[in-house]
């Protein structure tokens, strides 16, 4: 029996992080299906080094480039992985130095799309962990933005014998229970009409003082398939980390944040709990703005160089293994 619509969102939103919209980019979404496994794409239409792998039943698809050490990218809610990193030149920056995986996470991009909110919350991370394993990879370096940054400090406070470091851009730590924002509880309601086919995508994201999406952007956005994303909005409830869990976690962090973003307090409350975060703001720029700023490639690189055959090995978390 499915639960009222209404307890759904605000049950599980109710410790959800903070996800925000990622940039006014140019750059244009690859095309979405409604389809739970996403669909082949023709080899000359892919981009260098496109992959595709099963993740317990849900087609994922990445980027592979480079060499040395991994570096995995996690993008923000509804962009993809070019969408995310391709405004900051990370996608180009960082496969000259290390291995470059970047994902288009499920629900997103050229990703399968489940309709259920059962299907991500855990599973978003489960499919990092389940990645590292299909390249056999054992331990690795996270960066994400936004939503991306909930995902890799869940994981390196859940799994942090698979991580070598974590970079947290947009991102910080909300403590369990705390109210989730107004507009993200809009934003659930907003997508639900869209898929019901009232409105755009565009429509229901895009945030009051952000410059106008261009064109591409809106193309973009509104490829996504609206349920899917608020399915993972309804899901975001499983990804908040307690404050005993951040404080013993000793996987080195750094946080790089727009000094007019509005996640600053939760970088603020990262640091009260965890002193030794490295923080680097990034003047004038703000949760859209910040994937533009040459400080957030320039903090980026500075930070996997200083942690570049530093391995980690702290205790795993828990006494589970890998997932499916």
């Amino acid at each position: 029996m499915d639960m009222p619509r209404r307890f759904v969102r605000v049950g599980l939103l109710a410790a959800a992080p903070v996800v925000g919209l990622g940039a006014p980019t140019a750059v244009g979404l690859g095309a979405a299906t409604l389809q739970e496994v996403a669909p082949e794409v023709p080899a000359a239409e892919q981009p260098t080094g496109e992959r595709y792998f099963d993740a317990d039943g849900v087609r994922i698809r990445y980027l592979d480039r480079g060499s040395g050490e991994p570096v995995v990218l996690l993008h923000g809610f509804s962009l993809s992985a070019e969408m995310n990193w391709g405004p900051t030149g990370l996608l180009a920056s960082i496969p000259r130095e290390f291995r470059l995986i970047a994902v288009d996470l499920r629900g997103h991009g050229r990703s399968g799309k489940p309709s259920g909110p059962e299907s991500y919350g855990r599973e978003l991370m489960n499919d990092v962990v389940r990645l590292l394993d299909h390249l056999g990879i054992e331990q690795a370096t996270l960066v994400g933005y936004s939503m991306g940054g909930a995902i890799a400090l869940k994981l390196l406070t859940e799994q942090p014998e698979r991580i070598r470091a974590a970079v947290l851009g947009g991102s910080g730590w909300r403590p369990p229970g705390t109210p989730p924002p107004a507009f993200l509880l809009g934003w659930v309601d907003g997508l639900d009409a869209v898929a019901e086919g009232s409105g755009s995508v565009t429509e229901v994201l895009w945030r009051p003082g952000w410059p106008d999406p261009t064109p591409e952007m809106r193309a973009g956005l509104d490829a996504n398939d609206a349920g899917a994303l608020a399915a993972v909005l309804r899901s975001l409830g499983e990804l908040p980390v307690s404050e005993e869990a951040l404080r013993q976690s000793e996987v080195p962090v750094l946080a790089v944040v727009g000094e007019e973003d509005f996640v600053l307090p939760e970088v603020e409350a990262l640091r009260a709990v965890r002193p030794d975060v490295s923080v680097v703001m990034l003047p004038g720029s703000n949760h859209a703005t910040a994937l533009f700023d040459p400080g957030l490639e320039a903090a980026v690189l500075r930070f996997l160089r200083g942690h570049e055959g530093r391995r980690t090995d702290p205790q795993p978390a828990g006494s589970g293994g890998s997932p499916r």
